[in-house]
């Protein structure tokens, strides 16, 4: 991929995904979109990888590794309210004249409808 198309690591990982606990066995393993517990099983096409996450347990003191994943028209939604998080409230960047590498790979994630 060239770096005017590229979707970062860095980009995904601005995407919030719901709380662990909230999620079903199928959405934690990846088998269904973490947004969408009712949506069809995902597959290696229709799927969104959200990259590794760690996340502590509740009564637990060790955090769990786990591998999310979305359908492509949920990851597209949740990159839209990432971008204006990003852009409005974190990166001094984007609130210039420039648009920040992660702000620009949000911005594509959406427009893409979540086509990596």
């Amino acid at each position: 991929m060239s770096s005017t198309t590229e979707v970062t690591p860095q980009a995904i990982a601005e995407l919030a995904v719901p709380d662990l606990a909230t999620l079903t066995d199928e959405q934690v393993q990846g088998r269904v979109c973490v947004w969408d517990r009712h949506e069809d099983v995902l597959t290696g096409e229709s799927a969104v990888d959200l990259g590794e996450r760690m996340t502590e347990l509740a009564g637990t003191s060790s955090p769990m590794r786990w591998f999310p994943r979305g359908c492509r028209r949920h990851v597209a939604e949740q990159a839209y309210v990432a971008l204006f998080e990003h852009t409005l409230e974190h990166c001094r960047e984007c609130r210039g004249s420039d648009t920040c590498p992660i702000g620009a790979a949000l911005l594509r994630l959406h427009l893409r409808r979540g086509w990596l």
